[in-house]
């Protein structure tokens, strides 16, 4: 993802005074799979591990927000090959999370020209379908912040199933 767009999502959630529990996405027919239906089968959530506060945001706010089967798994790549997780039809859908991060570089004017550079992450997510064996593209709105994109994509899914 470009930095400016990283840099952008966060600062339009800032200064809007935007509420990460409010903001939903309007970009579904892009990310979000045509069959999903969360009041069918488990959603299972692929785990943020860093930092830990974030993964405990997220966990904290399904359990408030959402009323529909979930489950947090480790890893997405071991999930799918456990006994578990078989009945391809009850857990037919994963949300996958991914994390970038670009270097951003610029030059000081001075007297002996300094260069800096800083490293900016972003995490997005994204979904598969374990039926069609498909991964959709992920929601295009990374944040530095996980839970705050992944509460944009849960409000997004409440708001649609309302």
């Amino acid at each position: 993802m470009k930095p400016i767009l990283i840099f952008s999502s966060v600062l339009v959630f800032t200064l809007a005074g935007c509420s990460p529990s409010k903001v939903t996405f309007g970009n579904t027919e892009r990310w979000l799979p045509p069959d999903f239906d969360p009041r069918t089968g488990v959603l299972m959530i692929e785990r943020v591990y860093f930092p830990k506060t974030q993964q405990r945001k997220i966990e904290e706010y399904m359990k408030e927000k959402y009323p529909y089967a979930y489950e947090f798994i480790d890893n997405f790549s071991t999930a799918m090959k456990q006994e578990k997780y078989a009945d391809s039809a009850k857990y037919r859908f994963f949300m996958v999370d991914s994390y970038s991060s670009t270097q951003l570089n610029r030059t000081i004017n001075t007297s002996n020209n300094t260069y800096h550079s800083n490293t900016v992450g972003a995490f997005d997510y994204s979904f598969y379908d374990r039926l069609k064996g498909k991964r959709y593209p992920s929601t295009g709105k990374a944040s530095s912040l996980a839970s705050m994109t992944f509460k944009g994509i849960i409000n997004t899914i409440l708001k649609k199933f309302e």
